[in-house]
């Protein structure tokens, strides 16, 4: 497949979200892939974890560029599926059996960090977007001792960063909250 060349006014690294515009046909996602490999402005993906991640690491490295740098892990689709199913669910949970759970969460991250370290042969997440939680009750100290303890993990030279860290407000809905 041809480039579609630099977009006018992008500059590397650029990372595109493209588990959000994927095609909901499998057939179709080898297309979409190689398009995206084929885009000479594209410098990495953003890779939601679960999903395929999860179960498939294999396939997700092979749909990564070897040339791409920036590769993104973010959390955000498996924190608020956790969430849903438990309130107490989070890195800043004051609970210790739903921060807990966010530890044991956030360590299958780590393994799929690693996981397509070693289908690719080297290291190709630059991030890990991680999420706050729980809604309403999210303490400060509890996230900073969750951040105290992933923090020492081997990452396999990822940053870890905090996405989506938004305060709860009774004047508005919020997104995490």
């Amino acid at each position: 497949m041809p480039s579609a060349g630099p977009a006018p006014g992008l500059t590397i690294p650029f990372v595109v979200g493209s588990y959000a515009s994927e095609p909901a046909d499998p057939a179709q996602r080898d297309a979409y892939a190689e398009l995206l490999r084929g885009s000479d402005w594209v410098s990495g993906l953003e890779l939601p974890f679960p999903a395929r991640l999860a179960t498939d690491p294999q396939r997700v490295a092979h749909t990564l560029h070897d040339d791409w740098t920036s590769n993104v892990i973010t959390a955000i689709p498996g924190t608020m599926t956790r969430i849903a199913a438990d309130p107490n669910f989070g890195l800043a949970s004051p609970d210790t059996v739903g921060r807990s759970a966010a530890i044991n969460f956030t360590r299958s991250v780590c393994g799929a960090v690693h996981a397509l370290a070693d289908a690719k042969g080297r290291a190709v997440v630059v991030a890990v977007e991680l999420h706050s939680a729980p809604t309403r009750r999210a303490d400060p100290g509890a996230l900073r001792a969750s951040l105290e303890e992933v923090l020492a993990w081997d990452w396999s030279g990822a940053q870890l960063v905090v996405e989506h860290c938004d305060r709860w407000s009774d004047n508005h809905t919020a997104e995490k909250g």
